[in-house]
C-alpha cells in the first residue's frame, strides 16, 4: 500500500490549499470529500463496534452476505434509535396493500 503526501497550506484569508501528489484542491473540495470519508470511518467503527469485526464466513459469497446483514441491522437499530430520540411514532399497516388489492368483493 503506498501512501499518500498531503500538504495543507494556509493563506492570509484563513483558506486552505490542498496538495496531494501535484494536484491542488480547493478548501471546499477537499472537506466535501473529507467529510463523506469521515461518515464512511464513523459508521464502519459503528458496525465493528456492535457486530464485532471478524467475518465468519470463507466463501465469497458468505461474506457477502454476512457484510450484507451486518449493515441491513446497523441501519435498522439506527432506526430505531433515531425514532426514540426524535419522539417519532411508527405507523404500521394493519393488513398487506398487496392482499388488499387481490381480494375479491
Amino acid at each position: 500500500m503506498e501512501s499518500k503526501i498531503i500538504i495543507v497550506m494556509i493563506t492570509r484569508n484563513h483558506g486552505y490549499i490542498i496538495y496531494e501528489e501535484g494536484r491542488k484542491f480547493k478548501s471546499e473540495d477537499f472537506l466535501t470529500h473529507y467529510h463523506k470519508r469521515s461518515n464512511v470511518e464513523s459508521t464502519m467503527w459503528m458496525i465493528k463496534s456492535k457486530f464485532d469485526e471478524h467475518i465468519r464466513n470463507k466463501t465469497d459469497e458468505g461474506i457477502v452476505n454476512e457484510l450484507y446483514c451486518k449493515v441491513l441491522c446497523h441501519n435498522i437499530c439506527v432506526v430505531i434509535q433515531s425514532m426514540y430520540e426524535l419522539g417519532i411514532e411508527p405507523s404500521f399497516w394493519t393488513e398487506s396493500p398487496l392482499a388488499k388489492k387481490s381480494s375479491i368483493k
